[in-house]
């Protein structure tokens, strides 16, 4: 459970700093969800004689590693401090919610969240439509216009 929320602080503190829209970072934990289910025990297998104590980690690495490369090179950049928290404090929980629903997350790392595992389904389906209608249709903050000096 402290890793959980270890790793969702730090996508929270990632998202404000970066201040990026959280569209496209919630549609890369799912792609990442996706990555996870089909690559996650292959990993495991190769990587299990060289980092054996780090090997429930992998399916968490798979589900955040495509969000946090596009954190660095998406755009739409948030100016104002309560748009940055609003969008980091979504993508902080999609991470959480994508880690959990990762099939081979360890139970260790998922069972204590039983409001979220039971409604696993009907949490991402909403974050994922939230997330594509937020793509869609918002906007990035738009730059402060420079006055000019008065004569």
């Amino acid at each position: 459970m402290i890793t959980l929320l270890v790793v969702a602080v730090c996508l929270f503190v990632l998202g404000l700093l970066f201040g990026k829209r959280f569209g496209v970072l919630v549609l890369a934990l799912a792609a990442g969800l996706v990555m996870s289910q089909y690559m996650s025990i292959m990993l495991e297998a190769i990587s299990a004689p060289y980092i054996n104590q780090y090997a429930d980690y992998v399916p968490v690495a798979l589900v955040i590693l495509p969000s946090a490369i596009l954190l660095l090179f998406s755009k739409g950049r948030h100016r104002r401090i309560i748009a940055r928290g609003v969008h980091a404090a979504v993508y902080a929980v999609a991470g959480l919610v994508f880690v959990i629903a990762a099939p081979s997350t360890p139970v260790s790392l998922s069972g204590n969240f039983p409001l979220i595992t039971h409604n696993i389904g009907i949490v991402m389906t909403a974050l994922i439509a939230m997330a594509t209608l937020e793509t869609t249709f918002g906007e990035a903050s738009k730059k402060k216009a420079v006055e000019e000096p008065k004569k």
